[in-house]
């Protein structure tokens, strides 16, 4: 399930235009809260019924090329069932695709 068109903004970027790399994971929490509504899920409700104020606990990237400011790009989060106890995503961010 993709996100709607993302433009890359120029507050998420570094001096060079690039995307700075931390700012990719509000890309991510916004393609696993589409993808959990679309389940008829609220990640609030996950918070409440949890007890987590924080989503992530680890996070690793790959990067075949950097995101920079004005690229359009697209963000799919996937539930990955290998978690047990976990909820966990496996994500894909592609830019100039929309």
């Amino acid at each position: 399930m993709a996100m709607p068109d993302m433009r890359v903004i120029c507050g998420d970027t570094d001096r060079t235009g690039t995307v700075c790399t931390g700012n990719y994971l509000r890309c991510l929490e916004a393609a696993r809260t589409k993808r959990l509504r679309a389940s008829g899920i609220r990640w609030r409700d996950i918070e409440v019924a949890r007890a987590i104020c924080s989503p992530e606990e680890e996070a690793k990237a790959h990067h075949k090329l950097p995101a920079r400011y004005e690229d359009v790009s697209a963000a799919e989060a996937r539930p990955d069932d290998r978690g047990g106890a976990s909820l966990r995503f496996d994500y894909r961010v592609a830019r100039g695709v929309c």
